[in-house]
């Protein structure tokens, strides 16, 4: 089994990533950047995003503060005179502020560690040099088939590494926007993309380690799908396959790759789709941790050799290929999609190569209990509340 990368992940060179960096180089990158016209777009996104957030999280605590308050206040009026010389603001009002205090100045903290934005995407246009990937500080709507690229609006890709020889692989944070207005929100997430020699059936792993009270992936699958697998993989994996492809999913998730899975990818969601690996996290890589990024390179290195290694010459039975045959070929170099998502296109199918029948392509989608939680949520809060006040 041989790399994915074009270089193994243990023998990357991390050193543009620790290094301290030339103030003048920061400059020169910066100038030639913003000269090419191709990633100007973006400078100072992840400056405005921290300071929105702080200023979001203080007005929280705001609010917070005045409706508890009002509900201390009516607490302590039960007791009669015994509180009416206190006045309740000065019990919870100055807490609620130290609070906010303290969080706009980690958020401070943080920003001043992590550097500027120049001089982060600089050590990773370095790094992309000495490792042979292109960096982009931003590439937009991603042509990818994957769970997390088709929704919403102003999907973009950032911190963006892809390689440029042998196997296409891909690793970076995507971000798209959903709702408007009041509603508006911007999902973000890490990823890894790797180019599989054939296209397999529709299967994703939902990893439990990443869920909140639901599962993070943004869409719902139905549960008819879920397959079990042996020892205890589903402690950790839900996995989904379409109906009727259950031996071809044994067929991939044997129990050395499932063991792979649980080691280094069990904070990943794992979907693959058409001749796709995707890799997804919940939260976007912090491109300035020099650890997120080894433990982020060592599962697109080990788990996307071993999913290739598995599907190399697989062969949907229902489409008219052949029968499942021994996963002992060579790698190919370079699978055809990797020019095509250059240029934002489909791929186009090999000469002869075998297909997937229609059942197999796509999961069929399911309930989303998080938005029905949500609802019941309102619902009850709204009949409590008019029950409180008599109405």
């Amino acid at each position: 089994m041989t790399t994915v990368l074009p270089v193994p992940h243990d023998r990357l060179d991390f050193t543009a990533l620790e290094a301290p960096v030339d103030p003048a180089a920061v400059r020169a990158f910066r100038q030639a950047t913003k000269a090419s016209g191709s990633q100007n777009a973006t400078t100072g996104v992840q400056a405005i995003t921290t300071v929105f957030g702080v200023v979001v999280v203080v007005v929280v605590f705001f609010v917070f503060a005045i409706i508890g308050t009002v509900f201390v206040s009516l607490f302590l009026s039960s007791f009669g005179g015994a509180f009416n010389d206190v006045p309740v603001v000065l019990l919870l009002f100055p807490l609620f502020v130290v609070a906010a205090l303290v969080l706009v100045v980690v958020a401070i903290v943080r920003r001043v560690r992590r550097g500027s934005d120049w001089q982060r995407w600089y050590r990773l246009d370095r790094f992309a040099a000495a490792n042979g990937f292109d960096f982009a500080v931003t590439s937009p709507d991603p042509p990818y088939p994957g769970t997390v690229f088709g929704l919403g609006r102003n999907r973009t890709s950032y911190d963006r590494l892809r390689s440029t020889s042998g196997r296409f692989a891909e690793l970076g944070s995507y971000r798209y926007t959903t709702g408007s207005g009041d509603d508006e929100r911007v999902s973000s997430w890490g990823y890894i993309a790797v180019a599989l020699d054939r296209p397999v059936p529709h299967m994703l792993l939902d990893a439990r380690a990443n869920d909140r009270v639901f599962s993070s992936l943004p869409s719902a699958f139905a549960r008819s799908q879920v397959l079990s697998l042996e020892g205890d993989f589903d402690r950790h994996f839900t996995l989904y396959a379409p109906s009727a492809y259950e031996r071809d999913a044994l067929y991939v998730f044997t129990p050395d790759l499932m063991a792979l899975l649980i080691d280094e990818a069990a904070g990943w969601d794992v979907e693959l789709v058409d001749r796709w690996l995707f890799l997804y996290a919940p939260d976007p890589i912090d491109s300035a941790d020099v650890g997120a990024w080894r433990r982020a390179f060592r599962a697109a290195d080990l788990v996307g050799a071993k999913v290739v290694s598995r599907t190399q010459r697989y062969a949907d039975e229902r489409s008219g290929g052949d029968a499942h045959q021994a996963s002992d070929a060579p790698e190919a170099s370079v699978a055809p999609e990797a020019s095509a998502a250059f240029l934002g296109q489909a791929a186009p199918p090999r000469p002869g190569e075998p297909t997937i029948a229609p059942g197999g392509r796509r999961l069929r989608g399911g309930i989303r209990w998080a938005s029905i939680a949500g609802v019941v949520g309102v619902i009850v809060w709204w009949i409590f509340v008019t029950r409180l006040t008599g109405r």
